[in-house]
């Protein structure tokens, strides 16, 4: 049975204020980015660890371990490009974050890997998002960390083309999980 707890884990910002957090995942690294409309505040790569269903607990009691933000952004995976087991592996952790994001009643907001690509903050751009972030980026998922600031910066254009009111109500919209 795979271990529960997340002491031994880097926990994600724990501060109030964050409103947005930015998360491109996969089953294998999670890149993430944590701040508001206008700063980051804090970023990284969580990295589970052992075959899929035990990284799959650790994402889902990692992803709990986070102060509840406003708007959650995440890189949708890009379907049929992949073995059907790894489409499985990657719809099973965007359904985590979904069910996360319901639980803590936050604005769920799906990116585009496209969408992520033309903000200019991306895996190929990781001098430029080094620059941003004001620090290097994680040493061994540079990308993961590249990218999660692309969807934080889609998130941030989403958010403000379409409001908080109206990301709102769409949200509200949403199914219950199954």
């Amino acid at each position: 049975m795979p271990e529960l707890s997340t002491a031994i884990w880097p926990l994600p910002c724990q501060q109030e204020g964050v409103e947005i957090v930015a998360l491109d995942p996969s089953s294998t690294a999670i890149g993430w980015v944590a701040g508001d409309q206008w700063n980051v505040f804090d970023s990284g790569v969580f990295v589970p660890k052992g075959h899929a269903v035990e990284r799959l607990i650790q994402i889902w009691n990692w992803l709990y371990n986070w102060y509840p933000p406003v708007v959650v952004g995440f890189e949708i995976p890009r379907a049929g490009r992949r073995n059907p087991d790894t489409d499985r592996l990657l719809g099973a952790v965007e359904y985590a974050i979904r069910v996360w994001c319901y639980s803590i009643e936050c604005h769920c907001v799906p990116i585009n890997p496209s969408t992520v690509k033309a903000t200019g903050l991306h895996k190929d751009a990781l001098l430029l998002v080094e620059k941003i972030k004001g620090a290097p980026l994680d040493r061994k998922h540079p990308g993961d960390e590249a990218d999660a600031f692309g969807v934080w910066h889609a998130t941030v254009a989403r958010w403000k083309q379409v409001g908080q009111e109206k990301l709102a109500d769409a949200a509200n919209q949403q199914e219950p999980p199954a």
